[in-house]
């Protein structure tokens, strides 16, 4: 199944590739108001070098702006096919189909027969105070490895979201780069959460996931 939503994937980030101009990864937008008109203008920064965008809502202004979404969507689907590709690598255990504990098909064959004519009754018997076990409340916690792009440190964010919209706070405190689109960067080897703080806090009955896309 994960091979066939990978090619899937594949095939919609060449129709992105196809559909216009991409960005350059490091190119950004920069927007400032002019001081007599109050009108906006924007400016495309790319690395240190800058063309002038027109003014916002302008039709270069939007082909410029278009590049730029279609970057980050084809960098968000790269991170899922990662993703997916690393939890198709993951094995999985399938017990022998027809395969009998051997002391169980003893205990079947050793068993006395029943008399089938004898009346069934029911018999209700009391449990004693406490002795039902509570079942645990809350829902499961989910959370996920993230990383800074200034840093190697790998955090821990707890809820579900979709790639590249993660703006939550980690456990430790930290925030994700204010000025970085993104949010949170995935890192790109499971190599789990090496943020202490974030370690201590990760809830017992927490849960690895990969986010929906």
């Amino acid at each position: 199944m994960l091979p066939s939503v990978i090619a899937q994937i594949e095939q919609l980030i060449v129709e992105i590739e196809v559909s216009g101009p991409i960005a350059d990864a490091d190119a950004r937008l920069d927007i400032s108001t002019h001081s007599r008109s109050g009108y906006e203008y924007a400016r495309l920064r790319n690395g240190s070098e800058l063309s002038a965008c027109g003014r916002v809502g302008s039709e270069k202004y939007l082909e410029v702006l278009g590049s730029l979404q279609r970057r980050d969507k084809i960098f968000e689907l790269t991170q899922a096919i990662s993703l997916l590709r690393r939890a198709d690598e993951i094995p999985v255990a399938v017990p022998e189909v027809g395969k009998v504990d051997a002391m169980t098909m003893s205990a079947d064959v050793n068993a006395s027969p029943t008399n089938v004519n004898a009346p069934v009754t029911k018999s209700k018997q009391k449990s004693a105070p406490g002795s039902r076990k509570k079942k645990p409340k809350g829902r499961k916690q989910f959370y996920t490895h993230v990383k800074t792009k200034q840093g190697s440190v790998v955090h821990a964010v707890l809820g579900k979201d979709k790639i590249g919209e993660w703006r939550a706070p980690a456990l430790c405190g930290a925030t994700p780069p204010q000025r970085d689109r993104m949010g949170w960067e995935f890192p790109m080897h499971d190599d789990g959460v090496t943020c202490s703080k974030c370690y201590r806090k990760l809830p017992a009955n927490g849960k690895r996931h990969l986010p929906v896309f």
